[in-house]
């Protein structure tokens, strides 16, 4: 009856999802008497509860262990769950308990290994509290050594490329591993998000997509791979697809619809007990575009203030680079500067690349091209390498800005032509804006009022408040007047109403939009009602532009 009920697990992830094969896999381990056999069914139970995003779950499993039994690949594959069940819930230890157990499974098995390197690789990119002693750096060097287990000749599978890919960003540097990161982006892309390996390792593909400012493979990764997670149940990569999707639309300039991949990630990380003091300021580079002061700073105070528990990962590195645009957005070139030296000093992977374009901006700003000479020597290395139109378009931007006047228009014109081929709508209009700062400070006019003007209006259809003051500031000084914009939340629509909205504008039907977001087909037409009324539309059609950018 076990081994039927074993068997029978992967068809009920099938049919119910994760958190089926776990309870399959669980009754399996009940008719199990006490030993390895039983330990192992308890185990994989663990792993499916784990991917379905229920790490309390997960944590009443591995207490039904049966202690002492000596068998060290099983003790290892209970520390490796051990170690990722504290990624999901903030706690420390969770680097060493995956290196620990990667080191017992080298010799036994090759694969559990690898897939305990790619997870300690998450948890240093996500948990709020490393632990002493634990770093990138420590473990990609336990990972460069490590051969690829893939079965039969031809290309590595994904996991293998991810791995090799992660490990050489951080042990050897950027420009070597360019062509390994491409690799690894490119099979996660075209690996079948339903069943295949590469969901289990989505977040480091994304975040390769972002080392390689590469938006289009971010954007559509993080909606394929979210589209999987919501039929699976497979709330983890959802909740790391909802911030992909969120980061994507901030920079293709539509706030509003990240504003509702924001509101879907804290609801899934809400829903799994995550560490929510990641999930809590996950929103805060939205803030910052959108200008608002009190928001950032305290968002930032949070999680990089003095007073802060000083955790690691993404939290940290998600406030300072918000505080960078911010300042600059408020044109606090000075404050801009300072906050984007020191993530320039610790050069964290998977930001210190974006941050680049905005250091150089500020320090120009604030006279000090000792400061930015060095950031741009930097951006242009691995822009150059990378070679994706966002890492060329913000290069060519930023090599504008100190090139000397007889080099800096045709730079300008460069890095509008090329963003102006792609969706990067708060790139460009970047570039417009330190354009027409240029022109007006060489006296012309006519050409600066062109430029500060189109900057100016895409920043104000974007709600980018600080940034569209700072081109309205710019363009009265060259004699036009341009009404200051009130950027309130007029339409006061709650998160869940604008992922309701943006769901409806796109033509789904109330039960797609039900299925979506967890909810009911009736509270779905509830939403819809108080949208209507909120907006002042009376359909759907009118939704598209209704909503705010």
């Amino acid at each position: 009856m076990a081994a039927e009920l074993e068997a029978s697990a992967q068809r009920a992830r099938e049919r119910g999802g994760h958190l089926a094969q776990a309870a399959f896999l669980h009754r399996a381990a009940e008719l199990t008497p006490p030993g390895a056999r039983r330990n192992g069914r308890i185990l994989a139970a663990c792993g499916a509860a784990l991917t379905a995003g229920a790490p309390y779950r997960a944590e009443e499993l591995l207490d039904l262990l049966t202690p002492d039994l000596g068998i060290a690949v099983l003790d290892a594959q209970a520390m490796r769950l051990r170690g990722f069940l504290s990624v999901m819930l903030g706690r420390e230890g969770a680097v060493a308990s995956l290196l620990k157990a990667a080191l017992i499974l080298s010799n036994s098995d090759p694969r559990a290994r690898r897939d305990t390197l790619l997870e300690a690789f998450d948890a240093v990119s996500v948990v709020a509290r490393i632990g002493t002693g634990m770093s990138a750096l420590r473990v990609a060097r336990a990972a460069l050594d490590v051969p690829a287990v893939s079965d039969g000749p031809g290309e590595p599978d994904v996991a293998d490329l991810l791995l090799a890919a992660h490990a050489n960003l951080v042990a050897v540097g950027y420009v070597q591993a360019v062509p390994l990161m491409r690799r690894g982006l490119t099979a996660m892309q075209a690996e079948d998000a339903e069943t295949g390996d590469a969901a289990r390792w989505f977040l480091l593909g994304i975040l390769l997509a972002v080392e390689l400012w590469d938006i289009d493979a971010l954007a559509a990764c993080s909606e394929r791979y979210s589209a999987a997670a919501r039929r699976q149940g497979a709330l983890r990569m959802l909740q790391a697809g909802a911030h992909g999707s969120a980061t994507s639309e901030l920079v293709y300039g539509r706030f509003a619809a990240a504003e509702a991949h924001f509101a879907e990630f804290k609801d899934v990380a809400a829903a799994i007990s995550a560490d929510l003091r990641f999930a809590v300021p996950s929103d805060v580079m939205l803030h910052a575009w959108r200008g608002d002061r009190d928001r950032t700073l305290a968002a930032v105070a949070a999680q990089a203030g003095p007073g802060a528990e000083r955790p690691g990962g993404l939290q940290v590195q998600l406030a300072r680079s918000a505080l960078v645009l911010l300042e600059l957005g408020h044109r606090r070139y000075a404050e801009a500067q300072a906050a984007g030296e020191i993530i320039f000093a610790e050069d964290p992977p998977h930001f210190g690349n974006g941050m680049l374009p905005d250091l150089v901006e500020a320090a120009v700003r604030n006279n000090d091209a000792a400061v930015a000479r060095p950031a741009l020597a930097r951006l242009a290395e691995r822009a150059t390498a990378s070679g994706t139109p966002w890492a060329l378009g913000v290069l060519a931007r930023s090599r504008a800005l100190l090139a000397s006047d007889d080099r800096a228009e045709n730079l300008y014109l460069e890095a509008i032509g090329i963003l102006k081929q792609t969706s990067l709508a708060t790139e460009l209009a970047r570039a417009h804006l330190v354009y027409g700062e240029w022109l007006r400070r060489r006296r012309r006019r006519s050409d600066a009022r062109d430029q500060l003007r189109t900057a100016h209006d895409m920043f104000v259809g974007m709600s980018a408040a600080a940034f569209a003051e700072r081109a309205r500031t710019e363009l009265a000084a060259t004699g036009e007047r341009a009404r200051r914009r009130d950027f309130g939340t007029a339409h006061d629509l709650t998160p869940q109403e604008l992922r309701v909205a943006h769901l409806a504008s796109q033509g789904a039907t109330n039960q797609e939009i039900a299925t979506e977001l967890f909810i009911s087909a009736s509270t779905v037409e509830y939403h819809l009602r108080k949208v209507f009324r909120k907006l002042g539309v009376s359909s759907r059609k009118q939704l598209l532009h209704a909503l705010p950018a």
